[in-house]
């Protein structure tokens, strides 16, 4: 392989497979949509403001790009730094309420391997989870939930946890941020 072969192949391995830092690069069509998001999570995590906000676009613009740069940053202001935790669910990969409600218990670590809790019908497990999130005093530490390809999330018989997860972001005492992830712009309809 010549040198300059090698050298672009090398460049590309790295831009391909480095840990994607990009070094505080903010692509300038990104800008105004970044700022808006950091803006609206922080204020879910600071003033404890219930938010909810939806990202579309074509696939591989940056919908993940941005949340990603503004979790970096939120994770770099002192105000926001431990105050939030972040919940991340796939619509490719929890295919049902069900699944989804069980990944949500796992990355808030709310005790589901529980006898009693897995035998729990749905809307059980569900009321459960929702008590957990309503409760507290509103000093708890804010939850911020990235719905990754939302549309399938929308698509889900009864839409169930979609629908109580947007109530209880508009209405509970903690502060709770939903975030919807999707290239199609049928999901808003």
């Amino acid at each position: 392989m010549t040198t300059g072969a090698a050298a672009a192949e090398t460049l590309l391995r790295n831009r391909l497979f480095s840990d994607l830092d990009d070094g505080g690069y903010v692509p300038e069509n990104k800008k105004e949509v970044l700022g808006t998001v950091q803006q609206v999570l922080e204020r879910t995590i600071v003033e404890s403001e219930g938010n909810s906000l939806l990202i579309i676009g074509p696939r591989g613009c940056g919908k993940t790009w941005v949340m990603d740069s503004v979790f970096r940053t939120l994770q770099g202001d002192r105000r926001c730094k431990d105050n939030y935790i972040r919940v991340y669910l796939n619509g490719l990969v929890h295919t049902d309420d069900r699944l989804a409600l069980l990944e949500i218990a796992r990355q808030l670590n709310i005790d589901s391997d529980n006898e009693e809790h897995t035998s729990m019908s749905f809307s059980a497990a569900l009321d459960y989870l929702l008590a957990a999130l309503r409760s507290g005093s509103g000093a708890n530490q804010s939850v911020i939930f990235v719905l990754d390809e939302f549309d399938l999330f929308a698509s889900h018989k009864n839409q169930s946890l979609l629908y109580n997860l947007l109530d209880i972001s508009q209405s509970s005492h903690n502060p709770i941020a939903v975030v919807g992830l999707t290239c199609r712009l049928v999901s808003i309809v």
